[in-house]
């Protein structure tokens, strides 16, 4: 949810067809360093690819880190309303556990 959440800072994502699935995994860490290593590799994915990362999925991998598929859209089926981030800041990182829920805040950097 927080990387769409990013994405939804710059673009509105149409229906649009996935169409190409990114995947990567992140060594154990903490959650606040998950958090911002997925959060820059959407905006890696941006840097460097013709399509948009439009959704996240993580899973506990087998040592305990995050197996990580980012899934792309054409970006002809995206209307952009902003500027595309740059970096998410360290500073004002935050995620929280409580029963039932994760809660997240970061700052984005354009």
């Amino acid at each position: 949810e927080a990387a769409a959440a990013l994405v939804e800072t710059f673009v509105v994502a149409a229906a649009g067809e996935v169409v190409q699935r990114r995947h990567l995994h992140l060594a154990p860490a903490s959650d606040e360093e998950l958090l911002l290593d997925v959060l820059e590799e959407v905006i890696f994915v941006l840097d460097t690819a013709d399509d948009v990362p439009v959704g996240v999925a993580a899973r506990t991998g087998a040592d305990g880190g995050l197996d990580v598929e980012v899934q792309l859209v054409d970006h002809a089926e995206l209307e952009a309303t902003g500027a595309a981030p740059k970096a998410v800041s360290r500073s004002g990182l935050q995620v929280d556990r409580a029963p039932g829920r994760v809660w997240c805040r970061f700052l984005v950097d354009l």
